[in-house]
C-alpha cells in the first residue's frame, strides 16, 4: 500500500487512465469464500428484551437491559473453562449481576441514553442527554447544554468518573459550531478545540483514549486531546459523501497503532475506504472498493469492533444490507490480511430474519481475548463454523455454502438423534430421538465410542424403549405388557385380558395390590423429660454408644439413616434407633452430648453431611434450622485411621446464614437443600478444609441428584447433575458444577427437562423410587396435585435411556382423586409434602412406594414390577386416609417432616409392607401403618389368585379353597367355577333362574330354559340366551321386541302410544284419545289441535281460515296470516312493500325506480331512474343527472348532477335542457334566446344575419330589430325585414348615405371587406368568412354555416335529432342504427346499451342490460314472464310479485313453485303425499283406495300396516322376517339393511363368507372363515382370536399387542431380518449382523454400511475410504473424491481426478462395495510420464519425453515429424520435416484469446476515455494516447474468461484466413464447431479470433499448447493474471517485453523460469510497489498468484498513490 497525504498531487494521466482500466479490469474486491453461521440453540440471554452489548478490553461483553424500573440491568458472562469445554449452546450471560439506578425522577421519555464503554470494569458510563441537557444517568444533577438544539453524538472516558462528551449546536443542519466538554457527576465544563463549523447532517464515533472521529458531507476529521482543550488533524476530503463510519482494528493492531485506529467509511458513490492507523500521524494507507451495485446504501450499517476496546489484535468488520434483495446478501465481512481488502459472503442461518437489529461483541469462546461474534436480535449469538465444530461433531449436520440443511439455525441434530446439552462435550445432539433408544454398554458414557448409535425401538408408538420395553409411549397410548415374552407394547386401548390402570394396561388377572393405610396413633417417645416436647426430628447416620452420650461419627453415610435426631423444646438432642419405630415397647430415648452450647432457640430442622478426611481428622457437620429463623452449623471431629470414631468434644454450633427456612435435606454426602416458601431453595455445600459452608440459589421447589455414573448407568462426562422442579411447575437437570459456580450454561437449560409438562402455577416435585437393586435405576417421577387428582409424571430411566438431558420423554399417570381439597400453602410450608420410601418387605416386586401428606390426610402409590428388577414399573392406583381429630394439622401450621420408616422387614407384620413415623411439631410423631387386605380369591402377601372355583382359599390349587365360588342347589359341596347354561348365581354363588324369569326348568338335554318372563319383559330368540328374558324399552309398558322402542304394545299410565311408540305427549299433528290412550291425527295441514279435533296451528305456509280450517298462504309466503299479504317471504324474495308498516306479499324484483334491499324494495336515489343493489346504485340516471364515470355495460354506476336547468349533460357540456329552457351557445340552459338569437324548441338558433333581433324561423323576414343604419320593412304586425335600401351587391354607406358596391366574394353585403358578407358568391357563410364548405360541427342552411347541436360531432340540421353519420365517442346513438339519429349520454330507461347504441327493450320493459330481446324488469302494472311482460301469468304459473313463477311439471296447480306446493296433481303423478305429486306411493307408505297410507315407523316400506310387515329397512335397523330390527342377532350380518344369515363356521359375522367371530377353539381364517389353528404364513393374534398374515417372505412369525400387528422371527433363505420384516438386503443406514442374522443401525458417521456398524459404504458426511470402510473429510493423497467416495488413482498415479463419465462406486449383492479407479491421472509417480490421462514408462513414437514440464509429461513432436523425435521443433524431428509455416501464434491465441465482457469493457473504456479528456491534459503528446490505446484495447481483449468457460481446441476450428496483424495481436478467422457454442455465445459459425501474441502466455498456457491438450479450466484465471501483469510491466515501463527475442526464444525463455525484463519499472514514487506485484502475478505455481480481486485492490492503490484521489479530483 502507497503513503496516503492529507491531499494528493497529480499523477501522469496516462498511467493513471491504465491503471484505472486495471482496477475495473478486475471489478470488485478479492472475493473470499462465503463464511456460513450457524445459530446457537439457545439465546444468549434468556429475556423477551433486546439487550446492549457493552464491550470491554479483552474480556467478554456484558449485557445491559433496561428495566421498567428505569434501571439498567447488568448481566456478565460466567463460562469457566474448568466446568466443561463446551460452550455451543449459546447462554453466555448469567443472571443479573449489576444494577444501575437512576438518579432522578424526572420524565425520561425525550431523553436518551449513551453507554460508554470503559477500558477495565463490567459496568459501562451511562450518559443521559437530550437537546437541551445532559447528566450522568446515576446522578441527581442535570447540567443544561450550551444551546436549546445541541445534539450529541459521541462520548469517551475521561476519567474512573467522568466522560468528555462531543456534540453539535444550531438549529438546521448548516452552520452548527461543534462543542465538546467534560461531563461528571457535579458539572459540565466546556473544553477548547479547533474543529471548524459544520455544514449538513453529521455523526461521530469515539477513537482511540481520548479522541473522536468527526464526518461530515465528504470530509473527516480527527480531533484528539491535546493539553487541557481537543485540536484537530487535517481535513481529509472524498469524493462522496458518508453516511456510514466506525473506528476499529482492522489492520492495525494497538502495538503498531497505540493512539489511532483503522477509520470505515462507507460513502454515498458506493465507495467503501478504510484509513488505516488514521489519528495524529498521517495516515498509513487507504484501501477502498467499490460497493457492488447490486446492494442497496438503504439502511446500510457498520458492524465493527471498537478500537478503544482492542488492546490485542485486529478484527473484521462487517458490512450490513438490510434491503438486499437476495436475502445472501444481507451480511458481508470484510478483512485486510496483507494489504487489500477481501471480503466474503455472510450465510445467515433461516430463522435470522432480520438483520437491522444485529449486534457484535466479545463471547468466551475457547481463544483469548475473547473473539468477537454477531448477536441477532433474538438475543442468539451466530456461530462460525470453527465454533459450531461442524467438522469435529459426528453428531450434526451444518449448512455450507452449497448445501443447506433447511434447518432454521443452519445445523440439526444428525438422523435419529436429538439436543442434549452438556451430556457429551464432543456432542450437541448425544441424545437419542423419539423412537429411539442409545444402544451401549452401562458404563459407557454416550457417544464416547463410535460404536454407540441411537437404535430403533422395536414397539411402535414408543417414545423411549431399551432393547426389550417400551417405557414411555406416545401421548394417546397406553403402555401393554403383551408383547413376545411379556415385553411392554403400546397400544391404543387396553387388549382383551387387560385393563386400564393409573395410566397403564394391567393384566386383568394382576389387579394392583390392594393396599391401605392406617393412622396406627401417637409414636410413643419414652425418656422424654417431663413437660418438654419434641420441636424436630431428623435422620441421621451418627451412632451412640451404650455408655457414653458423645455421638460416633460413622464411616459412611451411603445408606439408609440408621436413626432419628430428636430435638426438643428444653434444646435437648436425643437417639433413637430407626429399629425401634412403631415398637410400642421401645427403650428410652438416648439423649445426645451433641452441643457444648444450645442455640438460641429450639432446632426446627436438621441434616447431616460427611464425614470428611481432613488434615488426620474425621470431620462431621450437623446444620440446624431453629425458629428464630437462623440457620446454624455444628462440626464434630474425630481422630481415627479410620471410621467410626467418637467425637472428641461436642460441636459449637455457629450461626451460618439468617434464613427463615421449613425444612432441611441431605442431597448426597456433601450438599443440604436449605427449603424455604418464598425465596426457592439454597443448596449448602460442605468445606471439609476450612469447617465452612458455601451456597447457591435456585428457584425451586425441591432438588434431587442424579449421579454421573453408577450401577444402573453412565449419564454425562459432568460428573453428577442436578434436578429441580420450580414454582412454575417448570423441571430443570443441570450439572452440579454449573449450578455450583452460578455458571451462565446453566441458563440454556431452564425449565427444558420436561417441556410442555408443567401446568401453570401448580408445581411438581421430582421424587426417586428405588428400584430394589443397585444395578437398576431408581424410577424419577414428578408429583402434583391437579384440581382434585393426585398425577405423576413417569420418567423411567431420566437420562439413561436416551442419553437426553433436556424434553426427556415423560407420560402423565392420574394416580387418584384426592379425598379432600389440599387447602393453601401456608405462610412457612406448603401445603403438601411428597417423598418416595422404600418397601423392606416389597422385594423386587414391590420394592419403593410414593408417600403424600397433606395436613389432613395421608396417601400413597406403590411402585410395581411384575417382573422384578428386569421389567417396566408402574405406579398403582393410589390410596388414602383421613387424618382425624388432633392428627390434622391446622391450616397456619408447618406441614409434615419427611417421613421415617423402620428399617427391617422381619419387624414387620404378614400383611404389612412399611411402617413409618412422621412429624409435625402441631400433631408431634405419628405412626402410619401400610398393609395389605387381599381380596377374596387371592392369597399370600402379593395377593395370588385363588384356582377359578374357590372364592376364598390358602393355596392356588383346587383343592385349597376355603369357600366356593359356585354351587349347585342339588350338589352344595362340589365347588364350581361357574354356574350351568341357562342358570344364574345368586349373591351367595348359588346357581338359579335368572332375575327375569320366573320359571326355567331344564330340558331333556340338561340345559335351562326359561318359560315364563316377569312383567315388561319377553325372551328373544335371536340373542342365544334361552335361559333369560329381556327387558322391554324403558318407554314401554308391554313390547313385542326386547329395547326397542318401537316396538311397544302398551303404554304406562303416563305415556301413550302412536305408531308402535310411546310418547310423554303426543307429537305435532295429532292429539290425545284419553280413553285409548293413544295419540290420534289432526285434521289436514293442521299442526296442533284441541282433544276435539279443533285446529289451533297449521303447518307451515297455511294459516286458519275463519271455519277452523288451514288454508294456504300466497306463493311468495313463508308464513302469512292471510291470502293477500305476507308475514315472512319465502328464501331469495323481499317484501314488495317499500313501507314496514303496510303488509304487502313477496316477489324477487321490485319496480322501476326502486331495488331490492335488506329484506324489502326500497327507493332509488333521486339521481338514478332505474338502480340495482343500492339506491345510489344507478343502472339508468335520472334527468338533470350524469354519469360520474359511465359503468360497463349491464353494471352500475354513481350519477352526479348537471348543470342547472340541464336535463342531460357529459362532464363538460350539457346537452339538453329541462322544459321552458333552450341551449344557448355557451352551454347554459337560459329561459329567454339572447340577443341576435331565436328559440328552436330545444336550443337557440342565430338570426338572419341582417337581423340584431328576429323571432320564429330565423328567417331574414323574421327580423324585429335592425342594426344601425338598416332600415325595418314590416311584413307583419311587429315582424319584417331589414333592408339597406340599396341593389343587390350593393351597401349603404353610413357616411355617405350612398350605396358602394360589397366585395367581389360576397353577393350581399352591409361594408366593404369580404368581412362584411350576407351572403357569399359561390361559397357559404360562416362566422363572416366565405368558405368553400362548413366546418366540422356545422351545416349549411340558407346559404350559411350554423352549429349542429351540442350533442352531434356532424349533422343535417341543428336539431337534437339530426345527428349524422354517427355520435361522437363519449355518446350513444339513440336509437341504434338511425340516421339521422339522436346523440345522448346514457341509455335511458327501456333502452339496451351497446357499443353501436341504444336498442329499445321490449313492449313494457322497463331494463333490459343483457340483451334487448330479455327484459329483465317490467314496467308498473306488468308481470315478467321471461322474457316478455305480460298483464297477466300465463297457465302453468303462478305471480310471485312482479314475476310468473312456473308450478313444478308434477302439478296440476300450485301455490308455489316448489314440487312440494301442489294443490293438485297431473295425470302422470296422481298420489299427493305432503303437497308432492308422485306416479306411486312412495317409501314409506303404501296404497289404500287409491290413497297412500303410511307404514309403520319402523319401516322404509310395506305391504300393510303394522310392525311385522315391512318390506325394506332403513337407517340403523335391518329387516329379518318382516320386522325392522335394531340390530342382527348373533348368526346374522346386515346387508342393504337386510339381515342375512352367516355361513355354518361363523359365529358372527359382517358378511357373506366373511367371519367375525368364532365359536371358543376356532380362530377367524384369512379366508373369513373359522377353523381350528391358521395356515402357513399366518400366525394366531390372541387379542382377536384369528389369525394375522406373517410378512413377506417370513418363515415364522408372532403377532403383538392389540393390533396384533405380525413381526417376523425368522425368514426364508435369500432374505434377512430386519426390524420385524424380511427384505433381500438390510435397508439405508442398516447391515447384516453375522451373529444375530439380523439388521442393525450403522454407526453415525455411516449412511450404509457392511458387516459391522463402523464399516461403511456410504458416509453421512465426508467421503469414503472403501477400502478402510472409514469417513474422512477429504480424500488422501494418490485419489480422488467420486459421487462421495474415494477412488484410487490408476497405478503410477500421483495425482488425479474424475474423467468424463466416471463411473463410481457399486453396491454389490452382498452389500460390499466395487469401486474402480479414477481414469483420468494428471500427475505420475517420479520416474514416469503423463501420456495424456495415463502414466507411462516410455513415451509414444510421436511424442518425446518433457521431464522438466510441469507434470512432467509426453509432449507431441512437431507436427511435421515424420516419425519420432526428441523435442517440440522441427530440428528435435528424428527426419526433418517439409518447411511449412508456423502456427504457434495461432494456436497460442486461441488458448487464450477467447475471453468475455469484451462489449461491457468497451464500454468502460469509453466512460474513462470521456473522463480522462474531462482533467484537462490536451498537451500530452498523440503518440502517447496511441500507446495508451493499444495497451488499453490489449487489456480490454484479455478480460476474464471465467463467467463461459470455452475450448478453442474443442469448439473451435481455425480457418486458413489472416485477417489482420499488429504489434500486439493478429485476428485470425474461425469456425464454431463446439455443441451448443454458437447457441452458448451468441455468435456466428464463422468468426474472428484475436490471438495474443505468445509474449504474454503464462508458463501453463505454454505448456498446454505444447501437450497438444486444453488448459485446464481451473488455470485459466490464474493465466489471465500472468498475462495482466505483463501488459502491467509495459505499461509502466513503456517498452515491449522480451524485445529481441522470436516466438521460439520466448517459449524457451518463459518455460525455463524466465521473465521479461523489470529494470525499468520506477524504483521511487507511487510506482515503486509495482515491482513487487508483477512478480507475484509471475510466480511458477499458478496458485500463489493474486486473485483477480487482490489485483484489481493492489491496481486501486497504485492509482490512489499516483493522485486518482483529492478534493479536487472531481467526480
Amino acid at each position: 500500500m502507497a503513503p496516503l497525504r492529507p491531499s494528493w498531487r497529480r499523477r501522469s494521466p496516462a498511467i493513471l487512465v491504465a491503471l484505472s482500466w486495471l482496477v475495473l479490469l478486475f471489478a470488485g474486491p478479492a472475493r473470499a469464500q462465503d463464511l456460513v453461521l450457524y445459530s446457537a440453540p439457545h439465546p444468549a440471554l434468556s429475556t423477551d428484551k433486546v439487550p446492549v452489548l457493552v464491550p470491554f478490553v479483552g474480556v467478554p461483553s456484558s449485557a445491559s437491559v433496561f428495566g421498567v424500573d428505569n434501571a439498567f440491568h447488568f448481566h456478565e458472562q460466567n463460562l469457566p473453562v474448568n466446568n466443561s469445554p463446551e460452550i455451543r449452546w449459546g447462554s453466555f450471560f448469567a443472571a443479573v449481576r449489576f444494577y444501575m439506578n437512576r438518579g432522578r425522577s424526572t420524565d425520561i421519555s425525550g431523553s436518551r441514553v449513551m453507554l460508554i464503554h470503559q477500558s477495565s470494569g463490567s459496568i459501562p458510563m451511562a450518559v443521559e442527554h437530550s437537546r437541551s441537557m445532559v447528566a450522568m444517568y446515576t446522578s441527581s444533577v442535570e447540567h443544561s447544554l450550551p444551546g436549546p438544539q445541541t445534539e450529541l453524538l459521541a462520548g469517551v472516558v475521561s476519567s474512573s468518573n467522568s466522560a468528555d462528551v462531543l456534540g453539535l449546536t444550531g438549529s438546521g443542519s448548516t452552520d452548527r459550531s461543534v462543542f465538546l466538554g467534560t461531563l461528571s457527576h457535579s458539572s459540565l465544563t466546556p473544553l477548547s478545540h479547533d474543529v471548524p463549523s459544520i455544514d449538513g447532517p453529521a455523526m461521530a464515533v469515539p477513537g482511540v483514549g481520548r479522541s473522536f472521529y468527526l464526518a461530515w458531507l465528504r470530509h473527516l476529521l480527527h480531533i484528539s486531546h491535546q493539553g487541557s482543550g481537543y485540536s484537530t488533524g487535517p481535513t481529509l476530503n472524498f469524493s462522496g459523501a458518508v453516511v456510514q463510519m466506525a473506528a476499529t482494528r482492522v489492520k492495525s493492531p494497538a502495538s503498531t497503532c497505540s493512539d489511532a485506529a483503522d477509520v470505515v467509511l462507507i460513502q454515498d458513490n458506493r465507495v467503501l475506504s478504510v484509513l488505516v492507523c488514521h489519528g495524529v500521524a498521517p495516515t498509513e494507507s487507504l484501501v477502498e472498493m467499490l460497493l457492488p451495485s447490486g446492494l442497496p446504501l438503504a439502511g446500510v450499517r457498520i458492524l465493527a469492533a471498537p478500537a478503544s476496546t482492542m488492546n490485542q489484535g485486529v478484527s473484521p468488520f462487517y458490512l450490513v444490507f438490510p434491503q438486499a434483495p437476495d436475502p445472501r446478501d444481507r451480511l458481508w465481512e470484510i478483512t485486510i490480511p496483507v494489504e487489500d481488502l477481501v471480503w466474503r459472503r455472510v450465510l445467515l442461518p433461516p430463522r435470522v430474519v432480520q438483520v437491522a437489529d444485529m449486534q457484535l461483541g466479545r463471547f468466551a469462546l475457547h481463544s483469548a481475548p475473547a473473539p468477537w461474534r454477531l448477536m441477532d436480535r433474538t438475543n442468539t449469538v451466530l456461530l462460525e463454523p470453527g465454533d459450531m465444530g461442524c467438522q469435529l461433531d459426528e453428531s450434526i449436520v451444518c449448512d455450507t455454502a452449497d448445501q443447506v440443511t433447511g434447518a432454521p439455525g443452519g445445523w440439526l441434530c444428525a438422523p435419529g438423534q436429538v439436543e442434549s446439552p452438556y451430556v457429551s462435550s464432543r456432542h450437541l445432539c448425544a441424545g437419542c430421538a423419539d423412537g429411539r433408544f442409545l444402544k451401549r454398554s452401562r458404563s459407557e458414557l454416550p457417544f464416547s465410542l463410535s460404536s454407540h448409535l441411537c437404535q430403533v425401538c422395536a414397539q411402535g408408538g414408543c417414545r423411549t424403549c431399551d432393547e426389550h420395553h417400551c417405557l414411555v409411549c406416545q401421548e394417546g397410548l397406553l403402555p401393554e405388557p403383551s408383547g413376545p415374552g411379556g415385553d411392554t407394547v403400546c397400544v391404543s386401548s387396553c387388549s382383551a385380558g387387560f385393563v386400564p390402570a393409573a395410566g397403564v394396561c394391567r393384566p386383568d388377572a394382576s389387579p394392583p395390590l390392594p393396599a391401605s393405610l392406617r393412622i396406627v396413633g401417637p409414636e410413643k417417645m419414652p425418656g422424654l423429660a417431663s413437660g418438654d416436647s419434641i420441636t424436630a426430628i431428623g435422620e441421621t447416620w451418627l451412632l451412640l454408644s451404650d455408655q457414653d452420650p458423645r455421638p460416633v461419627i460413622p464411616a459412611t453415610n451411603t445408606g439408609p439413616a440408621i436413626g432419628a435426631l430428636i430435638f426438643t423444646e428444653q434444646q435437648k438432642v436425643y437417639f433413637m434407633p430407626t429399629g425401634q419405630i412403631g415398637n410400642p415397647m421401645k427403650p428410652p430415648l438416648k439423649e445426645v452430648n451433641l452441643l457444648a452450647q444450645p442455640l438460641s432457640s429450639p432446632v426446627i430442622a436438621s441434616a447431616e453431611l460427611g464425614p470428611f478426611l481432613s488434615e488426620g481428622k474425621w470431620l462431621y457437620v450437623v446444620v440446624m434450622s431453629d425458629r428464630s429463623g437462623s440457620v446454624s452449623q455444628a462440626w464434630l471431629s474425630c481422630t481415627g485411621a479410620q471410621g467410626p470414631c467418637k467425637a472428641d468434644s461436642p460441636a459449637v454450633a455457629q450461626s451460618y446464614v439468617q434464613s427463615p427456612c421449613f425444612a432441611l435435606r441431605r442431597l448426597g454426602v456433601d450438599s443440604i437443600v436449605l427449603y424455604t416458601m418464598s425465596d426457592g431453595v439454597y443448596l449448602l455445600r460442605a468445606n471439609a478444609s476450612s469447617k465452612s459452608l458455601a451456597r447457591s440459589r435456585i428457584d425451586a421447589r425441591e432438588v434431587l441428584r442424579l449421579p454421573a455414573s453408577s450401577a444402573a448407568g453412565a449419564r454425562s462426562e459432568l460428573a453428577d447433575w442436578f434436578l429441580w422442579s420450580d414454582l412454575t411447575g417448570g423441571a430443570t437437570a443441570s450439572p452440579v458444577v454449573f449450578v455450583n459456580s452460578g455458571d451462565s450454561r446453566s441458563q440454556s437449560l431452564l425449565r427444558r427437562f420436561l417441556p410442555g409438562a408443567n401446568v401453570p402455577g401448580v408445581p411438581h416435585v421430582p421424587v426417586l423410587l428405588a428400584r430394589g437393586r443397585d444395578d437398576l435405576a431408581p424410577e424419577l417421577v414428578f408429583s402434583q396435585t391437579t384440581g382434585a387428582d393426585w398425577t405423576v409424571l413417569r420418567v423411567p430411566g431420566d437420562m439413561l435411556p436416551g442419553g437426553r438431558s433436556v424434553d426427556v420423554p415423560f407420560s402423565r399417570h392420574v394416580l387418584g382423586r384426592l379425598p379432600e381439597a389440599l387447602g393453601p400453602d401456608s405462610g412457612s410450608t406448603p401445603a403438601v409434602h411428597f417423598q418416595g420410601v422404600a418397601l423392606p418387605a416389597g422385594g423386587v416386586r414391590y420394592p419403593s412406594a410414593l408417600l403424600l401428606l397433606a395436613r389432613t390426610f395421608v396417601g400413597v402409590s406403590m411402585l410395581h414390577c411384575p417382573d422384578g428388577g428386569a421389567g417396566v414399573c408402574v405406579l398403582q392406583p393410589a390410596t388414602f386416609v383421613s387424618l382425624l381429630g388432633e392428627d390434622r394439622i391446622p391450616t397456619d401450621a408447618a406441614i409434615w417432616s419427611p417421613a421415617m420408616a423402620l428399617d427391617a422387614s422381619g419387624l414387620l407384620g404378614p400383611d404389612q409392607l412399611l411402617y413409618m413415623m412422621a412429624f409435625n411439631p402441631s400433631t408431634g410423631p405419628r405412626s402410619i401403618l401400610l398393609r395389605v387386605s387381599c381380596p377374596e380369591g387371592t392369597y399370600g402377601l402379593y395377593c395370588d389368585p385363588c384356582d377359578d372355583a374357590c372364592l376364598t382359599c390358602r393355596g392356588p390349587g383346587p383343592g385349597d379353597c376355603k369357600t366356593c365360588r359356585h354351587r349347585l342347589p342339588s350338589e352344595p359341596e362340589v365347588c364350581r367355577a361357574a354356574c350351568p347354561a341357562g342358570l344364574y348365581p345368586d349373591h351367595e354363588g348359588m346357581c338359579i333362574c335368572h332375575s327375569s324369569c320366573n320359571a326355567c326348568p331344564p330340558d331333556s338335554f340338561g340345559n335351562y330354559l326359561c318359560i315364563e318372563c316377569v312383567t315388561g319383559h319377553v325372551p328373544d330368540v335371536n340373542a342365544g340366551e334361552p335361559g333369560r328374558c329381556f327387558a322391554c324399552d324403558a318407554s314401554c309398558g308391554e313390547c313385542s321386541r326386547p329395547g326397542d322402542p318401537k316396538a311397544c304394545t302398551s303404554c304406562p299410565p303416563t305415556r301413550w302410544l302412536l305408531d308402535g311408540a310411546c310418547y310423554e305427549q303426543c307429537p305435532e299433528g295429532t292429539r290425545l284419545d284419553v280413553g285409548n290412550n293413544v295419540c290420534q291425527p289432526c285434521g289436514l295441514n293442521c299442526l296442533l289441535c284441541s282433544m276435539e279435533g279443533v285446529c289451533d296451528a297449521c303447518v307451515e305456509r297455511h294459516f286458519a281460515a275463519g271455519d277452523g280450517s288451514c288454508a294456504v298462504c300466497d306463493g311468495s309466503c313463508v308464513d302469512c296470516t292471510d291470502g293477500i299479504s305476507c308475514t315472512a317471504c319465502r328464501p331469495g324474495l323481499v317484501f314488495l312493500g317499500t313501507d314496514a308498516q303496510v303488509p304487502s306479499l313477496c316477489g324477487s324484483s321490485c319496480l322501476p325506480g326502486q331495488f331490492v334491499g335488506a329484506g324489502r324494495c326500497a327507493e332509488c336515489d333521486a339521481s338514478c331512474e332505474l338502480c340495482a343493489g343500492s339506491a345510489a346504485a344507478c343502472q339508468v340516471c335520472a334527468d338533470g343527472f350524469r354519469w360520474a364515470g359511465r359503468p360497463a355495460a349491464g353494471a352500475t354506476g354513481t350519477c352526479v348532477p348537471c348543470a342547472s336547468g340541464c336535463a342531460s349533460c357529459t362532464a363538460d357540456k350539457c346537452l339538453t335542457c329541462e322544459a321552458g329552457l333552450f341551449l344557448a351557445s355557451d352551454g347554459t340552459c337560459v329561459s329567454t334566446c339572447p340577443a341576435g338569437a331565436w328559440p328552436n324548441g330545444e336550443s337557440c338558433q342565430p338570426c338572419d344575419i341582417s337581423c340584431a333581433t328576429c323571432t320564429g324561423g330565423g328567417g331574414a323576414d323574421q327580423c324585429t330589430g335592425c342594426e344601425e343604419g338598416l332600415d325595418f320593412v314590416e311584413s307583419a304586425p311587429g315582424v319584417g325585414a331589414c333592408v339597406s335600401g340599396c341593389d343587390e351587391g350593393q351597401y349603404r354607406d353610413p357616411d355617405a348615405r350612398t350605396c358602394l358596391p360589397c366585395d367581389a366574394a360576397c353577393a350581399t353585403c352591409n361594408g366593404p371587406t369580404d368581412k362584411d358578407c350576407w351572403r357569399c358568391r359561390k361559397a357559404i357563410l360562416q362566422d363572416g368568412d366565405c368558405v368553400q364548405a362548413c366546418a366540422a360541427s356545422y351545416v349549411a342552411v340558407a346559404g350559411r354555416c350554423l352549429p349542429c347541436h351540442a350533442s352531434c360531432a356532424q349533422c343535417m340540421g341543428v336539431r337534437s335529432t339530426e345527428c349524422v353519420p354517427a355520435c361522437p365517442s363519449e355518446l350513444l346513438a339513440l336509437p341504434t342504427g338511425a340516421s339521422p339519429t339522436r346523440c345522448v349520454p346514457a341509455c335511458p330507461a327501456g333502452y339496451h346499451t351497446t357499443a353501436s347504441g341504444c336498442s329499445p327493450c321490449g313492449s313494457h320493459c322497463a331494463s333490459c342490460p343483457a340483451s334487448a330481446a330479455s327484459c329483465a324488469q317490467c314496467e308498473r302494472g306488468w308481470l315478467l314472464a321471461s322474457p316478455e311482460c305480460v298483464s297477466s301469468c300465463p297457465g302453468g304459473s303462478l305471480p310471485l310479485g312482479n314475476v310468473c313463477a312456473t308450478c313444478h311439471g308434477t302439478c296440476a296447480t300450485c301455490y308455489g313453485p316448489g314440487d312440494n306446493n301442489c294443490l293438485s296433481c297431473s295425470p302422470d303423478a296422481p298420489f299427493m303425499v305432503g303437497g308432492r305429486c308422485h306416479a306411486a306411493c312412495p317409501a314409506g307408505t303404501h296404497e289404500v283406495l287409491g290413497a297412500c297410507l303410511p307404514c309403520h315407523s319402523t319401516c322404509a316400506a310395506c305391504e300393510e300396516s303394522g310392525d311385522d310387515r315391512c318390506t325394506a329397512c332403513s337407517g340403523d335397523r335391518a329387516l329379518l322376517g318382516g320386522e325392522c330390527l335394531l340390530g342382527c342377532p348373533a348368526g346374522f350380518f346386515a346387508e342393504n339393511n337386510v339381515c342375512t344369515q352367516c355361513g355354518p363356521s361363523c359365529a358372527t359375522c359382517d358378511r357373506p363368507g366373511s367371519c367375525t367371530g368364532c365359536a371358543p377353539g376356532r380362530l377367524l381364517q384369512p379366508d373369513g372363515l373359522c377353523a381350528v389353528g391358521c395356515p402357513a404364513g399366518w400366525t394366531e393374534c390372541a387379542a382377536s382370536a384369528g389369525c394375522v398374515q406373517c410378512p413377506d417372505h417370513c418363515r415364522a412369525c408372532l403377532s403383538q399387542g392389540p393390533p396384533c400387528e405380525a413381526t417376523c422371527t425368522a425368514c426364508e433363505a435369500g432374505y434377512v431380518l430386519s426390524s420385524g420384516q424380511c427384505a433381500t438386503s438390510c435397508p439405508a443406514g442398516a447391515f447384516l449382523s453375522r451373529e444375530s442374522g439380523t439388521c442393525q443401525q450403522c454407526a453415525s458417521a455411516c449412511r450404509t454400511c457392511v458387516e459391522s456398524a463402523d464399516r461403511c459404504t456410504g458416509c453421512a458426511m465426508g467421503v469414503l475410504l472403501p477400502g478402510e470402510g472409514t469417513c474422512v473429510s477429504a480424500c488422501p493423497g494418490a485419489s480422488a473424491p467420486v459421487d462421495g467416495a474415494c477412488l484410487g488413482c490408476p497405478a503410477g498415479c500421483e495425482q488425479c481426478r474424475a474423467g468424463p463419465g466416471q463411473p463410481g462406486c457399486e453396491l454389490q449383492q452382498d452389500g460390499q462395495l466395487a469401486c474402480p479407479e479414477a481414469t483420468s491421472c494428471s500427475r505420475c509417480m517420479a520416474g514416469l510420464l503423463l501420456q495424456g490421462d495415463t502414466c507411462v514408462a516410455a513415451c509414444r513414437k510421436d511424442h518425446y519425453a518433457d521431464v522438466a514440464a510441469n507434470p512432467p509429461a509426453c509432449l507431441p513432436c512437431h507436427s511435421g515429424c515424420v516419425s519420432g523425435c526428441t523435442g517440440p521443433e522441427p530440428a528435435d524431428c528424428d527426419q526433418l520435416p517439409r518447411p511449412t509455416a508456423s502456427r504457434v501464434g495461432l494456436a497460442v491465441g486461441l488458448s487464450v484469446g477467447l475471453l468475455l465482457l469484451l462489449v461491457l469493457l468497451i464500454l468502460a473504456v469509453l466512460c474513462l476515455v470521456r473522463r480522462h479528456n474531462r482533467r484537462a491534459m490536451l498537451a500530452k503528446d498523440l503518440a502517447a494516447h496511441d500507446a495508451d490505446a493499444t495497451m488499453l484495447n490489449t487489456i480490454v481483449e484479455l478480460a476474464l474468461p471465467g463467467a463461459i468457460l470455452v475450448s478453442v481446441d474443442l469448439d473451435f476450428r481455425p480457418v486458413n484466413e489472416q485477417l489482420g496483424a499488429g504489434t500486439q495481436a493478429s485476428v485470425y478467422a474461425a469456425q464454431a464447431v463446439g455443441t451448443g457454442i454458437m447457441a452458448r455465445l451468441g455468435c456466428p459459425d464463422v468468426v474472428a479470433l484475436n490471438a495474443m501474441t505468445v509474449r504474454y502466455a503464462a508458463p501453463e498456457v505454454i505448456g498446454a499448447f505444447q501437450r497438444g491438450v486444453p488448459l485446464e479450466p481451473e488455470l485459466l484465471f490464474a493465466g489471465d493474471i500472468y498475462s495482466a501483469a505483463v501488459m502491467l510491466n509495459e505499461c509502466l515501463t513503456r517498452a515491449a517485453v522480451w524485445p529481441g527475442k522470436d516466438l521460439q526464444g520466448i517459449v524457451a525463455a518463459v518455460m525455463a523460469g524466465g521473465r521479461p525484463d523489470m529494470s525499468a519499472l520506477p524504483a521511487a514514487g507511487p510506482f515503486a510497489a509495482a515491482g513487487d506485484l508483477i512478480q507475484a502475478a509471475w510466480q511458477d505455481d499458478p496458485a500463489r498468484r493474486p486473485s483477480a480481486a487482490a489485483l484489481r485492490q493492489r491496481c486501486a492503490g497504485l492509482f490512489v498513490a499516483a493522485g486518482g484521489l483529492g478534493s479536487d479530483s472531481g467526480p
